[in-house]
Formats: structure tokens, sequence, C-alpha cells
């Protein structure tokens, strides 16, 4: 039997609309129904303010136990949508426990040897080399579930296998050289100084060597004059770079070498074609700032003496140091005294070999002062 067209759509809509209403029905209803257990968590649907109270002691001899904490952090928001918010006291001597019991702070980060009964707060369980979480206590307990059931789980992961390994591990480069061993990782960041490197055209090694130098792996450390962090960058330096958080590795290390390149397109141009002596007028300026360098630099010129190559440049740092250099013209910022400088250049390059005999790559190696990146026969070996 042939319908008219009209009855056909009627007919389609009048079973069609009602199964569209179920079905939207029931979209509804899971979607209330996920959100309503959402909101029940203790942590979901708000951004949360975490502090870290672990310190990476000793070149991390006992673990680098504040960049653990900071990647246990960042992947808790990552699993659980979180937005977060992560600092490091200056100062031991604040009681950050009533601050978890205000609800100012979301989860704090101590050793358990420092824990203390403080009404309204409770702890996680432990999660690595003593460390555990502090959260404020809510009438269900539901903050404490939802960190312990997510560290309960992490902790049987590769993912937490693998990081484990990378915050724990003995970095001592004389043990390391003497084991005679080769090392699957240099540093708890390979991945970053592998990733970041290539925009400065370095070896990963070499720039894993320099930052060795600079903080030890350390994210929390602070210099005299201000430095923070792996790369130890400047405040100002990172504001120059657009760097908001230079607790967080990747952040410092992307600032780190935003500068790097900067320095590193300025002086090239003074050792042309020279890779090596690039490197390392970049490390020295890095190092002591691009103007010490650059006062260097003039002031051999003004002498008639070469200034192409670092060594050249540490010949007539010892004038540097003097009174008269006060009367140069072509000198713009002083004295300088330089022994930090030449001290840091050269431990950077002998750590540098040292990491290219305990983890060979052919992969963007060289020549270091006549001593190759890696020894063929220990390679032959892996």
């Amino acid at each position: 039997m042939n319908l008219p067209i009209g009855k056909k759509i009627k007919l389609i809509l009048i079973y069609l609309v009602p199964i569209l209403v179920l079905l939207s029905i029931a979209m509804y209803t899971e979607k209330g129904y996920l959100e309503s257990v959402r909101y029940k968590l203790g942590f979901q649907g708000k951004k949360i303010e975490c502090v870290i109270r672990v310190n990476d002691y000793n070149m991390g001899n006992a673990g680098f136990q504040a960049g653990f904490s900071y990647e246990m952090l960042k992947q808790f928001a990552k699993d659980n949508h979180l937005c977060i918010s992560i600092y490091k006291p200056r100062s031991h001597k604040v009681n950050y426990l009533d601050s978890v019991k205000t609800g100012a702070v979301d989860i704090l980060v101590m050793n358990r040897t420092d824990t203390s009964k403080v009404e309204g707060v409770l702890f996680c369980i432990p999660i690595e080399k003593n460390i555990v979480w502090a959260v404020k206590s809510d009438k269900k307990r539901e903050r404490l579930k939802e960190a312990n059931r997510w560290i309960a789980h992490y902790k049987t992961s590769e993912g937490y296998a693998s990081v484990k390994d990378r915050f724990f591990s003995n970095y001592d480069i004389s043990k390391r050289i003497d084991s005679g061993k080769h090392y699957s990782h240099l540093s708890p960041y390979d991945n970053l100084f592998q990733k970041y490197s290539t925009q400065l055209g370095w070896d990963w090694r070499l720039l894993a060597a320099s930052v060795y130098l600079e903080s030890g792996y350390s994210i929390d450390t602070r210099s005299r004059r201000g430095a923070v962090g792996v790369m130890q960058v400047m405040p100002r330096t990172a504001s120059r770079y657009e760097c908001d958080d230079l607790m967080d590795p990747e952040e410092n290390i992307k600032a780190g070498i935003k500068h790097m390149i900067v320095l590193r397109n300025k002086f090239k141009k003074y050792a042309p074609g020279n890779k090596i002596e690039q490197e390392k007028l970049t490390l020295a300026a890095y190092n002591a700032g691009e103007g010490r360098i650059m006062d260097c630099i003039r002031y051999a010129g003004s002498l008639g003496k070469s200034h192409d190559t670092w060594a050249s440049l540490v010949k007539v740092i010892p004038d540097m140091r003097e009174d008269a250099i006060l009367d140069v013209d072509t000198v713009k910022l002083g004295k300088f005294n330089g022994r930090e400088t030449i001290k840091y250049v050269e431990v950077v390059f002998s750590t540098y070999q040292k990491f290219c005999q305990i983890h060979p790559s052919s992969a963007h190696s060289h020549s270091v002062s006549g001593v190759n990146s890696g020894n063929k026969k220990r390679r032959d070996k892996k």
C-alpha cells in the first residue's frame, strides 16, 4: 500500500520522537549521575593549592623528594582533571598543618617523621621514602579516601615504577664511573633535556652536565642571588620568556634554554665555525652574565689580543680583577673576578666527558678537548 508522503512522515515521527525522548532522558540521567558522583569527591570541581615541604637534599643522595612530589601532584591533578597550584615554602617555620586545617592548603606534602596530630587534619598512606600527604578532614573523609585510592592505584602502575626509578636513583658521577657500567639515564629530567636541547643544537648530555653544576637537578634550589630551580633561572629572566612557574622543571628548563639561545646567537659571531667554543662562550655568559663576557671580549680586542676562544678570554680575566680596569673605556661593568666562571666552564665540560662515558650515544655527540664522547669498546659492549 502506497501512503502519501505526508502520512509516511507522520508515522516516522510517531515512532521516532518517543525513542529520541527516551534516549535524551537516559543520557541526561547518566550525566547527572556522573556529575553527582564527581562532586561528591573531595577535591573535584575546584582549584587545589598544594605545598611541598620535602627537599632535594645533597645532590639527590637521599632522593629527589621535592621533584618526585611535584611530579606526583601533577599526575594526581591530571588523572582527576584538577586545576592545581604547587608552592615550595621559603621557610619551614610556618605551620602549614594549620593551613590544611583551615582549607587554605588542600594538600601538604611532608615527611612522615615530621607529622603531628592536629585536629581536622588527616594523613594519607605513605608514598615513597617516608613521604605523606596531609589533607583536611571532612565529615565522610572524602578527601582522604580519594587521595588514598589514587595513591594505592598509581603505585601499582608502570608509570609509578618509572618515576620512582628516575627520582630515587643514585646519580653520584664518581660511583658511576668507578662501576664501569652504562646507565640508561643521567638525571630525573633526561626527557626534557633531550626535548629542548634540540632547539639549542647541543648534545643533550652537555645540557645535563650544565644543569648538574647549576642545581644538581633540584627543583627547590635557590641561590644567594635569587636564581631558582633546575637551571637556576633568575625571576626577571623568567618573566622575559613568559615563564610563570620556575618551580615547574619543564617551565624552568624552557626558560633557561630560551636564554641560552639568545646568548648563543650573541656570541657565535666571536667564534665563527667553532661549535665547541660557541658552547663555552654561551656557558660562560649563562654563568657570569652576557655583559661580563662582552667586557672581556672588548678588553681583549683593545689590547690587540685574540678573543675567538674561551681560553683567550681566560688569559685576560686576571686583568679584570685589578682596579686599573675601572679606567678602561671598553669595560662597562667594572671589575670581574671570573674565577667562578672559569671553574664552571671547566667542570661542565669535564662532567660532560664523564656523562659520555656512562651514557654513550652516537646521537648529537662530538669530541671535547680531544676526548671522544664515549669509548668505542665500551659502546660495543652494550
